[in-house]
């Protein structure tokens, strides 16, 4: 699916806009507004899953450090509610608060049992995802091609 979401030209479109946004906002995502953080997020988010799972997820450092229930909120805006039960299930194996401010203690963590109960929920991404976030662009169609144009 993601071959085919990728030659949408409104969801390149849509990414090229919230990604300049981002940029424009100094990379945190908290500081741009729905749809182009969920598009954002989403995008960064699960190509990261794409190449190593939601170990690869955790293991970087996402600037802002945002918390982890802001990439599950995006997926919940595209309807991905299943994956987003797995990021918020990953980021409850932490046992620590706020996990996304500290790299060393996540990666120690991952090298052990709680980085194969995370690798166990690659399973609940579907190849539907790039779909959902297609579908979602072109909800928000309008938004996209004013912020463009």
């Amino acid at each position: 699916m993601h071959d085919e979401a990728m030659s949408d030209e409104l969801l390149e479109l849509a990414s090229e806009v919230a990604f300049e946004r981002l940029a424009d906002a100094g990379g945190d995502p908290r500081d741009l507004q729905d749809p182009l953080r969920t598009i954002a997020i989403v995008y960064a988010a699960q190509g990261v899953i794409d190449n190593g799972g939601l170990r690869y997820l955790f293991e970087a450092d996402w600037p802002g450090q945002p918390p982890y229930s802001l990439l599950s909120d995006a997926y919940r805006n595209i309807g991905a509610a299943r994956e987003a039960q797995a990021i918020d299930a990953a980021t409850a194996l932490f046992d620590f608060a706020d996990p996304q401010t500290d790299s060393d203690r996540r990666c120690e963590l991952l090298a052990g049992p709680v980085g194969e109960r995370i690798e166990a929920l690659d399973g609940e991404f579907s190849d539907d995802i790039w779909r959902l976030l297609s579908t979602y662009a072109h909800a928000h169609a309008r938004v996209f091609e004013d912020l463009r144009a």
